[in-house]
């Protein structure tokens, strides 16, 4: 009874009052952080959200919030791998990045590539890609030039 009302309290706290928070601090001139993690279930990104108070203005908070892929932190034999989260709360938050400049990766900006077939049908990008990976055509596949197909061999029964 002593166990389930104990167990019961400590969870009311960690997801009513803490509400995700796994670690709040301040730092030698005095500014106040705050950081919580969120993940959801069968979603592999891990949500940072990262609240900054500073000493000048202790009522104003300064949020920042990163969405990245676990797969940016962990090798492929599933050990964590310090640096590059390291990396990614410097650059992503001031204070941290403060702190520890050696850490901090200049923002390169990604040129995303729109390719004529972004605007494709599920079925169409599946065709695609099953057409891809079998060596056979996209024409082959739908038909639309029979000239164009190879003539096979019907073998025949042995008599």
């Amino acid at each position: 009874m002593l166990y389930t009302l104990l167990n019961g309290a400590l969870t009311y706290w960690i997801w009513g009052v803490e509400k995700g928070s796994i670690y709040i601090g301040t730092n030698k001139a005095g500014d106040r952080i705050e950081i919580s993690s969120k993940t959801e279930k069968y979603v592999p990104i891990y949500n940072l959200t990262v609240t900054t108070y500073f000493k000048d203005h202790p009522k104003v908070p300064n949020t920042v919030m990163v969405k990245k892929p676990f797969t940016q932190w962990f090798d492929k034999a599933g050990h964590f791998v310090a640096l590059p989260f390291q990396q990614m709360v410097a650059s992503n938050v001031k204070i941290v990045g403060q702190a520890d400049p050696g850490k901090v990766v200049a923002g390169k900006k990604k040129v995303v590539k729109v390719e004529e077939g972004e605007n494709k049908s599920m079925d169409e990008k599946w065709a695609s890609l099953l057409a891809e990976s079998s060596g056979v055509s996209l024409d082959d596949l739908s038909g639309a030039t029979p000239a164009a197909t190879p003539s096979r061999k019907k073998r025949g029964k042995k008599a």
